[in-house]
């Protein structure tokens, strides 16, 4: 009786939380219009607000161009989705621009017809915001890569009542860890990352290490050899930013280590060792070093 008073208790201020939320967005967006038409600018002032996930910036001067990032997710929608420009008529280009650990151009492709129903369907392309490369392309409902929907992860996009929820726990979530670390996710700290896998391990995927398994000082020792070993200069690991997750990949545990450098233009470029947990060795027939 006790728990289902206490689980009902936290559904209300759930509820109240999220109709705070509703009443805010909704006077946003009838200033602004729909979410996903709004300009860089007004999702950046946004994502600085509480309620927004502080993600959303500007592009720099020295980053490639919104026009250069259409054209470059067109050529991947053509090669990755074999899409024509007669099929691709049918679809309005949208646009958003994040810096979580690398600065990415998101380009939105929504189908005409759908959009003028409520239903955003279509493509989605993310792209490195310094060099243009392609990080990757994908149907929008993304059911190409994200978790098949069980019980629990049902609505994980916020249509169901424990969808909304979870969003709305997320975003507090990564609010709180910006409070903490500050804006920039990538220095915040292996336990910040940790913390948030604990409660959202589709997402974050890093782990404690375990007894036996090397520990993150002793993944990091190995992989700065590697780099070193490959050409990675002894400045750019002496002045670089070092992030470590213990990831769980395929039924296998990796330590992921990323080096991240800075830019000229104020971006990252970022150089990734992977190593077995238990050996801290390279993972057979991997690169021994991977770009982003």
């Amino acid at each position: 009786m006790k728990k289902g008073i206490l689980v009902l208790a936290m559904l209300l201020l759930f509820s109240h939380a999220m109709a705070q939320e509703d009443a805010f967005m909704a006077q946003y967006e009838k200033e602004h219009g729909a979410v996903h038409t709004w300009s860089l600018e007004t999702q950046a002032e946004f994502s600085s607000m509480d309620y927004g996930s502080g993600f959303s910036v500007l592009p720099m001067e020295n980053e490639i161009t919104q026009d250069a990032a259409l054209e470059k997710a067109t050529a991947a929608l053509k090669t990755q989705f074999k899409l024509t420009n007669e099929q691709l008529a049918a679809y309005t280009p949208y646009f958003s621009f994040y810096q979580t650990h690398l600065r990415t151009w998101q380009v939105m492709f929504y189908q005409k017809d759908l959009e003028k129903e409520g239903k955003l369907e279509g493509y989605q392309v993310s792209l490195r915001a310094d060099t243009g490369e392609l990080v990757r392309a994908y149907q929008v409902p993304q059911t190409d890569y994200v978790f098949a929907p069980t019980s629990q992860q049902e609505g994980i996009d916020g249509d169901s009542p424990y969808g909304r929820m979870r969003l709305y726990e997320k975003y507090k979530a990564t609010r709180e860890m910006t409070k903490r670390y500050g804006d920039d996710p990538i220095l915040w700290p292996f336990e910040a990352y940790v913390e948030l896998s604990e409660a959202f391990p589709e997402e974050y995927n890093c782990h404690m290490p375990k007894e036996g398994e090397i520990t993150l000082e002793k993944a990091k020792e190995i992989a700065t050899g590697i780099m070193l070993e490959h050409g990675v200069s002894k400045e750019a690991v002496e002045k670089g930013i070092f992030q470590c997750f213990l990831r769980e990949i395929n039924g296998k545990r990796q330590w992921e280590i990323q080096l991240h450098t800075k830019t000229k233009e104020g971006g990252y470029n970022t150089k990734t060792v992977m190593l077995d947990a238990l050996t801290g060795e390279l993972p057979q027939g991997e690169p021994a070093i991977g770009n982003g």
